[in-house]
Parts: C-alpha cells; sequence; structure tokens
C-alpha cells in the first residue's frame, strides 16, 4: 500500500492526491469495520467478592458505545434494565442482581460472548469462624471435561466429597426466561440436582465424582453439596449440538392433596400391634417444576423422599378412628419448548445401560413386546435409524389412529391399539410402548392439567429421550384435541403438543415409581386410576385385615401472580 501512494505521487498529481485520499479512507474504514466485529473482551471486574446490591465494574473493550441490544449476565443472571448504571466500549457499571450466586461474568453483544470473569458472592466466602462452624465442607479443584453435554458423564476431583453419596448431590445450572416489571424478557437462574432414578451418579467417593450432565441443565457454575455444606462453584460449559429448551412462561400454583383411612377392622388373634404404610406421591422436582414448598401437612412422613415418594406410618390403629395424611404445596412451573435440529440428532445412545434397560423394557403397563406394538413400531419407523424422526412418525400415527374419549376408565395399549379410542392414559401408554419397540428410551407422566377455571383433571403424556439433548415432552392426547373445549386454545396443538409443554399442570410421577416393601411379610394394595403412577401405594402387616383408604383427588387452592 505504501510503496502504491509513493508511485502515484511521484507520477499523477493531483489525481494522485484523490487517490491516496480515497485509499487512507478505506483502510480506516476497514480498520473500523474490523475493530467494530471484534467479540468482546473483560480484561477485569471490581469488585472480585461482593454482595448483591453492589455495583459491579467491568473493564475491557469492544462492549459497544451503548447498551441496545447487549447485555450482561453474572452467573447466569441477567440484570434488570434499571440496574445498568453505565455502558461505554471499555466499561460498564450495573448493579449486582438479587440472589446472585458465584460464578462467571460474561459480556453479549452481536459479536459474540466475552471471556468470563469469576465473581465470588461474598456470603459463599468462609471466614475464618467459619471453617470451625463449618469444617469439612467439599472442595472441588477440578472437573474433566470442562466442555460437556446433557447426558453425558463429567468427573469431579477434589476433596471431602464423603465415602459415598447418602444424601449429597452435585448442582448444576439452570435458567429460565422471566419477565422483568416493564415486561422486558431477563433470565431467571437457579440450580438443579439430576434424578437418582434417572441413574445420573455413577462412582462417589472422597476424592472422586462421575455424574451425568442432567436434563434442564445450562453452562455455568456447578457445586458438590454434602451434609457438611455446599462446595464453591465451578464452571462447566455445555454445548448444544441438537438444539436448545427453553422454559418459560411462569406460572405458580398452590395445591393440596390427601389420603384418608377409616373402617378399620383387626384380628387381635393374629398380633398385638399392626402397621399401615402409605407411599404419598410428592409434587416432584423437575427442570420444568423446580423447587416445590410444602407449605403445610398433616402427618410427619418416617421417610420424605424415596425414589420420589413420601412414606408414612401409621402404628397401631383402631377400630373407630379416621386417620388423615394431607400436603398444601406452593410451585412453580413453566411452559417447555423445545428447538431440535433433526439432522443432528444420533442414533447412539451413550448413557448408562441401567438408564437404557428402565426405558426401554417391558413392563406392566407398557406391553413392548407384544406383536401388535412390535410390528407397528418397526413399520412406522421403517428406513430411519434417527430417533427423533421415529418419535414424530409414531406420534402422528397415534394421532392417526386413536380417538380421543373423556372416559374415567382407562384402556391400556393393546385394548385402545383395538378399540382405536383411548383416554390420556391410552394415548401415552401406546404412544410409549411403541417408543421403547423402536428403540427410543420413553416414560408416562402422570399428573393433572388445569382447565381455564384452574378445575385439575387428572392426565397422562409422555416424554421421550434424545442423546446429548435430554427429555421431549409429548402429550399426545391434547395433541388430538382431547379437553379442547375445557383448554387454552392453541393455534396448532398437533404440532405444539409434539416436543413443547404448556405451564398449567403438574407432574407427580415422571415414569414409574417403584415402592418397595418395608416388611417382607407385609400386604401390598395398589390404587387403580391415581394420579401417580407406581407400583403400589399401601402396605399393610400384624393385626390389621382391613381398612378404607380414599384418594383424593387434587385441589387448586390458587394461582399466585
Amino acid at each position: 500500500m505504501r510503496r502504491l501512494i509513493t508511485d502515484l505521487l511521484r507520477n499523477s498529481g493531483t489525481t494522485a492526491l484523490i487517490v491516496v485520499a480515497f485509499l487512507i479512507l478505506v483502510g480506516a474504514l476497514a480498520l473500523v469495520i474490523r475493530e467494530s466485529s471484534r467479540p468482546p473482551v473483560i480484561d477485569s471486574i471490581s469488585p472480585e467478592v461482593g454482595l448483591p446490591g453492589d455495583e459491579l465494574v467491568i473493564e475491557g473493550r469492544s462492549f459497544g458505545s451503548e447498551r441496545g441490544r447487549n447485555r450482561v449476565l453474572i452467573s447466569g443472571r441477567a440484570p434488570t434494565a434499571s440496574a445498568h448504571l453505565e455502558w461505554s466500549d471499555t466499561r460498564i457499571r450495573v448493579r449486582i442482581p438479587a440472589d446472585t450466586a458465584s460464578g462467571l461474568v460474561y459480556v453479549h453483544t452481536s459479536n459474540g460472548r466475552s471471556n468470563g470473569m469469576l465473581f465470588t458472592n461474598r456470603e459463599h466466602v468462609p471466614e475464618p469462624v467459619a471453617a470451625v462452624q463449618q469444617p469439612g465442607r467439599p472442595v472441588i479443584s477440578r472437573i474433566e471435561p470442562t466442555l460437556s453435554r446433557v447426558g453425558n458423564t463429567v468427573t469431579i476431583h477434589g476433596r471431602r466429597f464423603g465415602e459415598n453419596r447418602k444424601n449429597s448431590r452435585v448442582l448444576f445450572s439452570w435458567s429460565a426466561e422471566g419477565r422483568d416489571n416493564p415486561g422486558a424478557t431477563n433470565t431467571v437462574s437457579g440450580l438443579i440436582a439430576g434424578s437418582i432414578t434417572d441413574f445420573v451418579y455413577g462412582t462417589w467417593s472422597e476424592r472422586r465424582i462421575e455424574v451425568r450432565v442432567p436434563d434442564g441443565a445450562v453452562g455455568g457454575p456447578i457445586y458438590v453439596e454434602t451434609d457438611k455444606g455446599r462446595s464453591l462453584p465451578f464452571d462447566l460449559q455445555l454445548e448444544q449440538p441438537v438444539g436448545r429448551k427453553t422454559y418459560r412462561g411462569r406460572r405458580t400454583f398452590a395445591v393440596q392433596y390427601e389420603i384418608e383411612i377409616d373402617q378399620i377392622e383387626i384380628d387381635p388373634e393374629l398380633a398385638q400391634w399392626n402397621r399401615l404404610y402409605i407411599w404419598m406421591p410428592r409434587v416432584q422436582w423437575l427442570p420444568e417444576q423446580p423447587n416445590p414448598q410444602v407449605l403445610t401437612r398433616q402427618g410427619t412422613p418416617l421417610f420424605d423422599d424415596v425414589s420420589g415418594l413420601a412414606v408414612f406410618e401409621l402404628s397401631n390403629i383402631r377400630p373407630g378412628e379416621t386417620h388423615t395424611i394431607a400436603r398444601t404445596v406452593l410451585f412453580d412451573r413453566w411452559e417447555v419448548h423445545s428447538e431440535i435440529e433433526a439432522g443432528r440428532v444420533v442414533a447412539r445412545y451413550t448413557v448408562d445401560q441401567r438408564f437404557l434397560d428402565k426405558y426401554l423394557s417391558e413392563s406392566a403397563i407398557l406391553p413392548v413386546g407384544a406383536s401388535a406394538i412390535a410390528t407397528t413400531a418397526r413399520q412406522v419407523s421403517a428406513g430411519t435409524q434417527n430417533p427423533y424422526v421415529k418419535a414424530q412418525r409414531l406420534y402422528n400415527w397415534v394421532l392417526e389412529r386413536l380417538t380421543p374419549e373423556q372416559r374415567e376408565s382407562s384402556r391400556g395399549a393393546l385394548e385402545a391399539l383395538e378399540a382405536r379410542s383411548g383416554n390420556s392414559f391410552s394415548y401415552a401408554a401406546l404412544y410409549v410402548s411403541l417408543l421403547r419397540a423402536s428403540g427410543v428410551p420413553a416414560r408416562v407422566v402422570a399428573g393433572y392439567v388445569f382447565d381455564a377455571e384452574l378445575k385439575p383433571l387428572r392426565h397422562y403424556w409422555s416424554e421421550f429421550f434424545l442423546q446429548d439433548f435430554g427429555w421431549v415432552p409429548v402429550d399426545p392426547a391434547l395433541g388430538d384435541g382431547l379437553y379442547a373445549d375445557r383448554l387454552e386454545q392453541r393455534e396448532n396443538a398437533r404440532s405444539f403438543y409434539f416436543g413443547n409443554l404448556d405451564a398449567a399442570r403438574v407432574s407427580f410421577s415422571p415414569g414409574r415409581l417403584q415402592a418397595r416393601n418395608l416388611h417382607v411379610d407385609g400386604t401390598r394394595r395398589s390404587v387403580r386410576e391415581l394420579y401417580s403412577l407406581q407400583t403400589h401405594h399401601e402396605e399393610y402387616i400384624g393385626n390389621l385385615v382391613d381398612y378404607r383408604s380414599r384418594w383424593y383427588d387434587l385441589r387448586v387452592l390458587g394461582e399466585h401472580f
């Protein structure tokens, strides 16, 4: 360039001056374009250790001259518009949102995401006294790999994890799309732990944990939590090669459900004592249903959470008595939206073999091995190994085959297949049976949907699992128009309910919950057509020979805004 300019000045006079000016202008413009297209870079944050409500100063470059659509994330939380106090190309000043955990600070612009700088919530930093008050808190030294995917295994190295897991857990970052006061979208963040019923934990020892990244997790801080406390965070980044799942449109409900025991009969000649055990379903802690809170309870559980069930013990009950077990629960429920690139879905599953055995096997309600199911699954999914394509084909086939009906008594999968009709259980059981027969891990989910007047309707839907993505929700009965006159109208229900789910519902059992006898000689009882799928519901032993149990339907006490 310099030689060209020199030659032009020597040979062309005024014309050369014009050309030189033009070339200088082009060069300057190119420099500006190059600088303006660079992703942001954070050089420092201050303070590195602080509290929610403090001002955080971020210094670096390529932030943009104004905030516009650019944003800051602090441990997965986005400050509201009013919390941004200053924004320039090299400096940002923002107020730290309430309830912000320790984690990485990022600046996002249209040119990409910056490097991360660690911010530590001062409340999470052990003071000298805290070392005495909370000895043995776990410490993460490193994780392998630091970049992973949902369903893949991460190995955590450190110390003070405990020789076995007991009630300890690994917490992963979670986020949803909320709305702040002016109505603008912001990020709601939190933590989730994978379900032990999905075999997320491999080895667990004093210095090493193997854990599978659970459904609903996002990149960000992870923690190890034991009875000695919670570790400081360690960052884990997650890829989303298949697509993304988002949670939005939160609704908050208060519900109550109860069980009543009466008409008790005993035989004193059998024994001098008796025990009655009740396995009561819990409002499940799920990515789309995080952190349910028990507000009131009647009856104290013997075990509060055994594979998703609360276990109650009634001892030495007598004729004429009435016993009530009840819970009032407040919970958030989010809409689920899935965006999946079918061509990027892999056919081979690398999750724990126990997971595959559980969600591909036959059961009392899922006749996977029946010839009619196996033949249909093979014919409909012929020509593809892609689990997502199989699931889509089978969904359309079920909706073409069945006609929805509002009936109390459920037809099983084979009966519905022959009758060509059924309720929500029939749809879900048939669809999941076909998915499993075609090699796609799947499960039936039991709970309630709420109509426009918040009346709960006992309901069942489905989920199938994709490697590197997680569980994909499907509600075939609502997709085929069941309760269309009572529920929120969807522009295209058939399309919406494949991969997406509304927030007007509650989940009590994702898959079938295992309730194991507490006594070898205990007698089991099951309750038909319940809002939870579990192996049994009651067990009695001793001189108790008969009783009446009434499992009342859920009541919605209200929706909270």
